[in-house]
């Protein structure tokens, strides 16, 4: 795996996207390493089971191998990404590799 350079930004920091379109990569990068929920908030529908089952949503944990393939694909990128989030709509914590995902994003910068 090579080495890439996310960004480093502080909060209130902005570029200009006019003058960057068309975008040659996406400046925000959302990776959910869960996207389940073991908690069933009633205003959330991840921890909602049966909404779930009705949308036919995957629940379930990324595997290293495809996050792996993710950091691959983000050095492919012509330029540094902006923003790597790991986080989407699940609890991030459930999944066993996420000290190993934040440790390879953390090589990255």
């Amino acid at each position: 795996m090579k080495r890439t350079n996310i960004a480093k930004r502080t909060i209130g920091q902005r570029q200009e996207l006019g003058p960057q379109l068309p975008l040659q990569q996406p400046h925000v990068l959302l990776v959910d390493p869960s996207s389940s929920c073991n908690l069933r908030c009633k205003f959330c529908p991840t921890g909602d089971p049966a909404l779930i089952k009705n949308t036919g949503r995957y629940q379930g944990q990324m595997s290293l191998d495809l996050y792996e393939k993710i950091i691959d694909d983000i050095n492919a990128f012509p330029a540094p990404l902006s923003i790597l989030r790991l986080y989407k709509e699940g609890e991030p914590l459930l999944n066993k590799n996420i000290c190993k995902f934040i440790s390879m994003a953390n090589q990255q910068i």
